[in-house]
């Protein structure tokens, strides 16, 4: 098996571990945020989404079908797709709210990305005028 091909496959996975085990995460936790941050600003943004009652057993549901379409290798365009808006958010969660303590999220972003550039061709029709 060639290289490249052998990266994309490691990345895929590790990504979709990432991603079903800190879904699984957030519904074991009883749709509470995995974790918690010094900032007031980033404690007042997490706080709002746990007084909502739903958001992070529906982004937990989400990240873990999520991962396990790249675990299982099937929609992942589909997956990825679904993803960015998810990976971009928690970039500029932590850009603007709590910098240090970024770099997962910049990891999955930037894993994000990298498996989208891998599958370009199949975003073709989405970005043809």
């Amino acid at each position: 098996m060639k290289k490249k091909k052998m990266v994309y496959i490691l990345v895929r996975v590790i990504l979709g571990l990432i991603l079903f085990s800190s879904g699984a995460t957030m519904i074991a936790l009883g749709g509470k945020a995995p974790v918690t941050y010094d900032a007031l600003a980033a404690q007042n943004f997490i706080q709002a989404f746990q007084n909502s009652g739903y958001f992070f057993y529906f982004l937990g549901i989400v990240k873990v079908a999520v991962g396990l379409t790249l675990i299982i290798n099937k929609y992942v365009s589909l997956a990825l797709v679904v993803l960015m808006p998810i990976s971009i958010n928690m970039v500029l969660f932590h850009l603007f709210l709590m910098p240090s303590t970024g770099f997962p999220a910049y990891t999955i972003f930037l894993l994000n990305v990298y498996l989208m550039l891998m599958n370009i061709s199949n975003y073709r029709d989405l970005i043809r005028p």
